[in-house]
């Protein structure tokens, strides 16, 4: 079954959002969701496709907010613009989580690097989707785990 174009749009925004964040860590940088539904669409798109995937887009941004992945002070202008966003200790011990025994060697935001190399547009909607559940499955485990660690009240 084909991913929806919506939830395609959410997994390879999510994966760019978190890959920059990541790379930057820990200087906040300046997102532009406008610039980023244009790097997920192949470069055959339209223009009312490349524009129609700004609000997804912005909603991604949000939503990583919401659910504590993402900080940001506010977004600007046209309301495309995040300003100074950074990843949240919760999803930075995330990116950083190995998550099989039988890789040992390679983190999540590794294996989003690597997906990367070639440009989102290159990573196939399964492969996307694929790499976004790995992240939310293994994220409430291993922040629980986290909040147990760091003891009641935390």
């Amino acid at each position: 079954m084909p991913v929806p174009q919506n939830i395609d749009c959410f997994n390879k925004a999510t994966l760019l959002v978190l890959d920059k964040l990541y790379q930057a860590f820990p200087v906040p940088i300046e997102l532009s969701a406008s610039k980023i539904a244009t790097d997920t669409l192949p470069p055959d798109a339209t223009y009312d496709e490349s524009f129609q995937c700004i609000e997804p887009v912005v909603h991604t941004i949000e939503f990583l907010r919401k659910e504590g992945f993402i900080e940001y002070a506010e977004h600007y202008l046209d309301g495309t613009t995040f300003l100074h966003v950074r990843l949240t200790s919760k999803s930075l011990a995330l990116l950083g989580h190995t998550p099989s025994a039988l890789e040992p060697h390679v983190s999540i935001s590794e294996k989003f690097r690597n997906l990367l190399k070639g440009g989102i547009k290159e990573v196939s909607s399964e492969t996307a989707k694929k790499a976004v559940e790995v992240l939310f499955t293994n994220g409430p485990a291993l922040f629980a785990i986290g909040q147990s660690a760091a003891g009641p009240g935390s």
